[in-house]
């Protein structure tokens, strides 16, 4: 909150700057600024969520964690373990209809020699 945050604005000009404390250590928990002339203004609340300039996303929490929220599709995004569940998930229903197509054209071949 202090000599980082200073870095960040004055030496790095890091247009948006968010802290989040997910042990709720220090109130508020979650909080962000943006870089106006040289100086970082806190960013409003809106919908229980920050939005962000830079990503075009906001910036919320949903189920006690740090989530990203598309405006534009009025959904959140995957974490990394949900993407990587469904990525699973769509890699063995492609597994299971290729086995299905393989199997289909061994009947099929079969048939013909008959």
């Amino acid at each position: 909150m202090g000599r980082k945050k200073d870095l960040y604005a004055s030496v790095l000009g890091v247009k948006e700057y968010y802290i989040y404390d997910p042990l709720a250590e220090i109130v508020p928990s979650f909080i962000g600024f943006r870089l106006i002339d040289g100086k970082y203004q806190e960013i409003d609340f809106v919908n229980e969520r920050l939005t962000s300039e830079t990503l075009g996303l906001e910036l919320g929490e949903r189920d006690g964690e740090l989530r990203l929220y598309n405006p534009n599709t009025s959904q959140w995004l995957q974490t990394p373990p949900e993407r990587a569940e469904n990525a699973e998930t769509r890699a063995e229903n492609a597994e299971a209809e290729l086995a299905k197509a393989l199997a289909e054209i061994e009947r099929l071949r079969a048939e013909r020699n008959e």
